[in-house]
């Protein structure tokens, strides 16, 4: 068995992608991965790269924890291609919480089961999944009851229009602790565009109200006025 060294692949500090195989039989789906720019940077632990014949010059090689914690950054995007339980044990001692964890998917080696561990829906990695999903020919499990009851995901709602969240994060967590009970709320908007209003979440969750009814805790506001709630 060789015993690679480890590598510095090009970029591997401000790559924004990273997949990980934990086995050797993950490699060809990282390099799928790669060729079709989904990732930034590929890397293997050493037992599993010992068994290639030559190390590719764009291949991080080194351990998993090594590649976790020098990557683990808000914004970044983890792939992992291996055991789901393997991967909880990785990443747990470096979770903070939902705002500043990166996200993380997991995927088996044929590329046939996509699931998406952190950061679903402020991470992206829900939509990744799919995306993932459809490219490989496999399927993504979202387990998430946002996505499985068709409500708005309130934690990312509006990102991809530029909207920023603001607000007391407690009023946001009680927001859709009363979402998951299926309790409908109030929003009240001035400005934006009201396209997303069409949406079957939109339709589910919200009741549209043109009154400020700002010292209710059911409201979510949206427009350029700051508000203590959400």
């Amino acid at each position: 068995m060789k015993t690679p060294q480890t590598t510095n692949a090009p970029s591997s500090k401000i790559a924004k992608k990273i997949a990980l195989g934990l086995s050797i039989s993950s490699y060809p789906l990282l390099q799928r991965l790669k060729s079709r720019k989904h990732i930034d940077l590929v890397a293997l632990t050493p037992k599993a790269a010992s068994n290639l014949d030559s190390l590719p010059e764009d291949l991080l090689v080194t351990s998993a924890k090594d590649i976790i914690k020098s990557h683990w950054e808000t914004g970044k995007t983890f792939i992992f291609v291996g055991a789901i339980g393997a991967v909880t044990r990785l990443i747990a001692p470096l979770l903070i919480n939902k705002e500043s964890d990166p996200a993380v998917l997991v995927v088996d080696a044929n590329g046939l089961k996509v699931v998406p561990l952190l950061g679903g829906h402020k991470g992206g990695a829900e939509t990744l999944a799919l995306e993932l999903a459809e490219d490989l020919g496999g399927d993504a499990f979202i387990t998430g009851n946002t996505n499985s009851q068709n409500f708005l995901p309130l934690d990312s709602f509006g990102d991809a229009w530029g909207w920023k969240r603001r607000g007391d994060l407690a009023h946001w967590h009680q927001l859709m602790l009363n979402q998951a009970s299926e309790n409908s709320f109030t929003i009240y908007q001035d400005s934006g565009s009201k396209l997303w209003r069409t949406s079957k979440g939109a339709q589910k969750s919200l009741v549209e109200n043109n009154k400020d009814k700002s010292h209710l805790s059911n409201i979510l506001r949206i427009g350029a006025k700051t508000s203590n709630h959400c």
